[in-house]
């Protein structure tokens, strides 16, 4: 009794079950959720095999209905591997971000493209990539915060060697004020460091970002970890600033692995706000075994504390 009443006592936030296996869209790699001028919900993600990508809509988060491919690539400027797509609402237009291997280069670069409506038709703004500061890069989520924007990214592990190890970094970058281009030089914020991050042998991650402001306080969530298996997890940090710097939590992994559940290679997330409530959509792996298969579930998300909690599936 008194261990009990002693637990209770120092405990100041709500603990969830946030193990979920309610999949809301197969096939979802990457997933990224808005909510458009329509009302509608939309969700977009990388698509197998990948030439481009489809979009989803729904009216209230739970049933997924399928549209046709938003954004179709250039293969002759790009050579594949389009992977995870965000949109921008911005200036009455819809700009979507994504990534490519540049066709000249072989090299990952970060693309633009733009749509008059959520759904597409996006068109390309350029034959190049969004910027090129000389090395690969993926994963771009964009901060409108206030007067300014910007672009958070991962430098990728393909060319990027540190201390022996192919790493891949999360780098901001301030956008022109037309998402026309960027702003100076890119700042690196999170490498691969804690032992969570640290798993997958000598490949390390720090990758898939997603930034938002409550209060005075900027949360930047990542996943670390082989997506192909099941040390991929979820975790954040926090910063007073959008440039940083950012102090990775102490207990992460917020969202990882439960194989006995069912729950395999938690990742890529992305965080809808929606009025005064918060969602975190993320992939997981479609067979308990890992692998590339991977499906759209969502969770309720909470802020107590000025910590993330991930509460319970919605469904």
């Amino acid at each position: 009794m008194f261990f009990l009443f002693a637990l209770a006592g120092c405990s100041k936030e709500t603990v969830y079950d946030y193990v979920n296996t309610n999949v809301l869209i197969k096939n979802m790699p990457d997933p990224f959720v808005f909510k458009a001028e329509d009302r509608k919900y939309y969700a977009i993600g990388t698509t197998e095999p990948a030439g481009g990508f489809k979009i989803y809509s729904s009216d209230n988060l739970l049933q997924w209905t399928a549209g046709g491919y938003a954004f179709i690539g250039n293969f002759k400027t790009q050579a594949g591997d389009f992977w995870a797509p965000e949109v921008v609402q911005y200036s009455g237009k819809y700009y979507l971000f994504y990534s490519a291997r540049q066709f000249s280069t072989n090299s990952l670069r970060i693309y633009q493209a733009v749509s008059d409506t959520p759904e597409g038709p996006y068109l390309s703004t350029r034959d190049e990539p969004f910027f090129d500061f000389g090395y690969a890069a993926i994963d771009a989520d964009v901060l409108i915060d206030g007067d300014k924007i910007y672009m958070y990214f991962s430098r990728d592990c393909s060319e990027n060697i540190v201390d022996g190890k192919h790493t891949s970094q999360i780098y901001v970058v301030e956008l022109k004020d037309d998402l026309s281009g960027t702003i100076g030089e890119a700042k690196l914020l999170t490498t691969p460091d804690a032992p969570w991050e640290l798993k997958s042998g000598d490949y390390v991650w720090n990758e898939g970002p997603a930034v938002f402001k409550q209060g005075n306080i900027y949360f930047l969530m990542y996943s670390a970890g082989y997506y192909g298996d099941s040390t991929y997890s979820i975790g954040y940090a926090t910063s007073s600033s959008p440039l940083g710097p950012f102090a990775k939590y102490k207990n992460n992994p917020i969202v990882q692995s439960d194989l006995m559940k069912g729950f395999s290679g938690p990742g890529h997330n992305t965080v809808l706000m929606d009025g005064e409530d918060l969602y975190i959509a993320y992939h997981i792996h479609a067979n308990i075994n890992g692998g590339a298969d991977r499906n759209m579930v969502m969770n309720h998300l909470y802020i107590q504390n000025n910590k993330l909690v991930v509460g319970p599936p919605v469904k």
